[in-house]
């Protein structure tokens, strides 16, 4: 029995080393394909980074040459079907005689419109100034204005100051807006 007992003591060995070996090739291959993971990540890491770069580069010479991605967006539905198509629709619908003969109608109704509201404009102007002059000459504003001339008259000579009566005149020429700046005076 002690035969047996050396020969399986033997055989453990010899099954020991066995696995000891398929240990260390499987830990030489594990840190083999850990190594070449490594270097793998490394070299994407890199062309991401290259790629970033790159496509900075792009954007700037797109920017540059005006080919901006509204530009480039507009340039590819040109050159669709779909645009060419309706291109040639609306070419073909503005030959048409109801669209020319619309066209007309509103240019015209256009035309129309300017020149009232040119007239309306002219009126305006014309009925604002008249309105100006007739307040100008009211009897409340040249009421008002009397008052202010004799308010400022009175000042002056409570003051002590001479005051010109040629400044303190009762026209309507005198009520514009530069007749406080005579006051003042």
């Amino acid at each position: 029995m002690m035969e047996s007992v050396g020969y399986s003591a033997s055989g453990e060995e010899a099954k020991a080393d066995a696995l000891g070996e398929q240990d260390d090739t499987f830990q030489q291959v594990y840190e083999e394909k850990r190594h070449r993971l490594e270097e793998l990540e490394r070299e994407a890491e890199e062309m991401r980074h290259t790629l970033a770069t790159t496509e900075l580069e792009i954007g700037e010479l797109r920017e540059e040459l005006g080919l901006t991605t509204m530009a480039q967006l507009r340039k590819s539905m040109q050159q669709s079907a779909a645009y060419q198509k309706t291109v040639e629709l609306g070419e073909r619908v503005s030959q048409t005689e109801g669209y020319q003969k619309t066209t007309a109608a509103l240019n015209a109704a256009g035309d129309k419109t300017s020149a009232v509201l040119e007239n309306i404009g002219a009126k305006t102007t014309d009925a604002m100034t008249r309105a100006g002059t007739a307040w100008r000459e009211s009897e409340t504003v040249q009421s008002i204005g009397n008052r202010w001339r004799t308010a400022t008259f009175a000042l002056r000579a409570k003051l002590g100051k001479n005051p010109d009566e040629q400044t303190f005149s009762t026209t309507a020429d005198d009520l514009s807006d530069d007749a406080p700046s005579n006051a003042d005076q």
